[in-house]
């Protein structure tokens, strides 16, 4: 009405005009100076995204090479947005379309993605040097820790001092001495639960907490507390949104590592002890010797500590979740252990006080062995990222990839 009312008047009283442009601010945006500057923004914006777009399907039509690579419209990003959105789901596309062996950029990187059995063996026989794995242990440890090391010292930590300790402690012939106080443990911490009546726990709590609490006994001993089992499982939670950094909620899981990282900085502080459990010792003494400041100290323990139970509590839950899917096969499994314990040492506590790796891999539990590497087949899945320190070849059933 207002409008309608404006445009009836006569307008030629230059009071009125000002006074309808002063009521009107956005008439002075249909200036001709001001559409020619809209225009200019508009052509300018057109031109960039055709460049962009040209650049792109010029690199990704250029002359055929081996590998090929997956085509992307964005000049910089490349595939990240399809990547971090669904890394597995996107891998798996590139390749069915692409083969086992693909080129993509992906955040200012080219980067070569391998599957094939004969590229991925010559990853592991190249020199540590030519193709290193530092920027890929950094960005973990950022995720899990927080902290803001130098990504040189966090590197020589982990490699040079963390893995071997960690190979000599859990070698096999230490898992021999173990597997038994690991197994008391577990069925201590479950036999509880045998006890509730009307109490529910979910299946995920049932299987996940008892071998948490357990392992942590015999590998850190009675010193480390339990009751770090709900902050680990919220900062696993957002492992994934940590680890790609995309945007999601932070505070939860910032208040539970902090929680945790206190009490990993009180249980490194202690003095050594005999009830520091199996590998509680080992880290104190290595931190201590090498002068690892406690907070540096806290952040290797915490990233140890979360891939240690991550791997073994998801392969543990995806082995349960097979085996309920497929009630035959459960009842098959179920009947080979019954059998097996039974012929060999009459009851379960006599197995748990005696049983070793040794043990378990004869053939009585061949179906037990068969189902947990079908698990860690199927839910391993490893995408590790290694940066090409100088040219190198990469031999594959179609050919050389030659990474730059």
């Amino acid at each position: 009405m207002c409008l309608q009312g404006m445009r009836s008047e006569n307008l030629s009283d230059p009071l009125k005009q000002r006074r309808v442009s002063a009521l009107h601010p956005w008439n002075s945006l249909r200036s001709p100076a001001n559409e020619t500057h809209r225009m200019c923004l508009l052509v300018v914006c057109t031109i960039a995204i055709v460049i962009a777009f040209s650049v792109s399907s010029f690199s990704s039509k250029r002359a055929a090479s081996f590998p090929p690579r997956v085509p992307s419209v964005l000049p910089w990003l490349g595939t990240a947005l399809s990547y971090t959105s669904s890394p597995d789901e996107f891998l798996a596309r590139c390749q069915k379309q692409y083969g086992n062996v693909f080129r993509m950029l992906l955040g200012g990187r080219e980067v070569v993605v391998v599957s094939s059995a004969s590229a991925i063996s010559s990853i592991y026989a190249a020199n540590h040097t030519t193709l290193g794995i530092h920027e890929t242990h950094n960005a973990l440890y950022y995720a899990v820790s927080g902290s803001k090391s130098s990504s040189a010292e966090v590197y020589h930590v982990v490699t040079r001092l963390l893995f071997p300790m960690l190979d000599q402690r859990l070698s096999r012939r230490s898992m021999g001495e173990l597997t038994a106080p690991l197994a008391l443990a577990l069925y201590a911490k479950i036999k509880p639960y045998t006890r509730m009546k009307s109490a529910r726990v979910t299946l995920m709590k049932f299987l996940k907490e008892p071998l948490y609490c357990a392992t942590n006994l015999v590998m850190l001993g009675s010193r480390y507390p339990e009751a770090t089992y709900e902050d680990l499982c919220i900062l696993d939670a957002t492992m994934p949104e940590r680890f790609y950094k995309v945007p999601f909620w932070f505070w939860p899981s910032m208040r539970a590592r902090k929680r945790m990282l206190g009490q990993i900085t009180d249980y490194l502080a202690k003095d050594i002890s005999e009830e520091d459990g199996w590998l509680g010792p080992s880290f104190k003494r290595l931190f201590r010797d090498n002068n690892t400041a406690l907070h540096d100290a806290s952040s290797h323990f915490l990233t140890f500590q979360w891939g240690m139970h991550t791997n073994m509590s998801g392969i543990g839950s995806w082995l349960f979740l097979f085996l309920l899917h497929h009630p035959d096969a459960l009842l098959a499994v179920r009947n080979e252990i019954d059998k097996a314990i039974k012929e060999d040492f009459g009851d379960l506590e006599s197995f748990m006080a005696n049983v070793n790796p040794q043990i378990l891999d004869k053939p009585c539990f061949a179906l037990l062995t068969s189902a947990l590497f079908e698990t860690m087949r199927l839910t391993a899945i490893f995408t590790v990222l290694r940066v090409a320190e100088s040219d190198l070849q990469l031999e594959d059933q179609w050919g050389r990839v030659t990474v730059h």
